[in-house]
């Protein structure tokens, strides 16, 4: 693949469409997958700042600016899963994706916002929990490493899918 030097950071990790080989769906798909990418490696560092803001106002910006950009990988995830799986499994890996989602997230988050907490609590006192919750949210930062890694073979997957 050549190099386009206009085309950096995030979204140079995602092949260009090509017409002959890509439709508009699958250009559009690999374009959000860059921009969820984007999306979730902004919402960490807002995270960070309101669980560290003393002003109540502008807390509660950083933390609505959090969950919308943190929100931002669902589309492309489910459009993805929809184009990558045949009619009569789609279903199926909507609710297999969801149902680890929500094992992982539900069971492990809690536990581990804990233990942080009680790691960091002789040190930093009350303020452990900020701590902890500010680690956890970095989470979503790694995990868009692993979108980025993923998302090279998105235009091949998607055609190579089927109808």
């Amino acid at each position: 693949m050549k190099s386009d030097p206009a085309r950096t950071g995030l979204s140079a990790s995602i092949p260009p469409p090509e017409s002959a080989e890509l439709s508009g769906f699958r250009a559009a798909v690999s374009c959000a997958l860059a921009g969820a990418l984007l999306a979730a490696s902004t919402a960490a560092p807002l995270a960070a700042i309101f669980l560290y803001l003393e002003r109540l106002d502008l807390a509660l910006g950083c933390y609505a600016a959090h969950w919308i950009l943190n929100a931002g990988y669902n589309a492309p995830t489910y459009a993805l899963m929809q184009a990558l799986a045949d009619a009569r499994t789609r279903a199926l890996a909507v609710a297999t994706h969801l149902s680890i989602v929500n094992l992982v997230g539900l069971t492990s988050g809690p536990f581990v916002v804990g233990l942080l907490n009680d790691r960091l609590e002789p040190e930093l006192g009350v303020q452990a929990i900020r701590y902890s919750l500010m680690l956890v949210c970095f989470s979503n930062a790694f995990a868009s490493i692993f979108y980025m890694l993923g998302s090279r073979t998105v235009p091949q997957d998607v055609g190579r899918a089927p109808a």
